[in-house]
């Protein structure tokens, strides 16, 4: 049963796990190496990932490269063709797409924090249209742009001085953050005192959502849809 002194007004939303899938580094290129070259891929790959999503000038060329150049395989693969393949693979979930729109429809702000890297980011809101879904650009805040990402409380400050000078008179309180990773939601819980929904779009059913928003006095009727891939 919802708390009677909750009131949301605002709702966040993470991408990758809310929004759309989680993305698909190495997808068509692990029949191209060993097993020690993927590995070795892949380790770089979290430390460029690092560098990329919170710098705005680091660029794609330069994390595939460098990924590249860790796993030694220089003559096998091509930076443009993991580029390709990694956009090919990304996907929308329409189930939660249904549940901003609804939300926007009731009135609520609908805001994004995103780990993301700003060609990527934009890439998946450009294809499937959802930047329709978020005109105010002011409440979209990726981690590239703001030069700090999650876990940090830094881009949830970020984040919430945005938010306040939108909503007038917002409190903690009364913003609700959607995200797949438990760090980001501690994280957030503790330091900014935020209502937190743990939820991830490819593990949990398309109700848990419209369920964990309903705990917080938040009913909508949603239509569920499919992936779109």
């Amino acid at each position: 049963m919802a708390d009677s002194k909750v009131k949301v007004r605002v709702v966040v939303f993470d991408v990758g796990g809310v929004i759309a899938g989680n993305l698909h580094w190495f997808q068509d290129a692990k029949n191209q190496v060993t097993a020690e070259e993927l590995k070795k891929m892949s380790e770089e790959r979290k430390v460029q990932w690092d560098l990329l999503k919170q710098d705005p000038e680091y660029g794609v060329e330069k994390f595939w490269k460098n990924i590249i150049k860790a796993g030694n395989v220089e003559e096998k693969l091509k930076w443009e063709d993991l580029e390709s393949s990694l956009q090919k693979h990304f996907k929308i979930y329409q189930s939660t797409l249904s549940v901003i729109k609804s939300l926007n429809a009731a009135g609520y702000t609908t805001a994004v924090i995103s780990n993301h890297s700003k060609e990527w980011f934009d890439a998946i809101f450009t294809r499937f249209g959802v930047w329709e879904l978020f005109p105010d650009r002011e409440l979209v805040v990726v981690s590239a742009h703001a030069r700090c990402a999650k876990p940090s409380k830094q881009i949830f400050d970020y984040a919430f001085v945005r938010i306040a000078e939108k909503v007038k008179g917002v409190e903690p309180e009364e913003i609700a953050f959607v995200d797949d990773q438990m760090k980001n939601i501690s994280s957030c819980g503790e330091n900014m005192k935020w209502h937190t929904i743990h939820f991830n779009v490819e593990e949990d059913p398309a109700e848990a959502l419209t369920s964990a928003l309903s705990e917080l006095g938040v009913q909508l009727p949603v239509a569920q849809g499919d992936i779109a891939v």
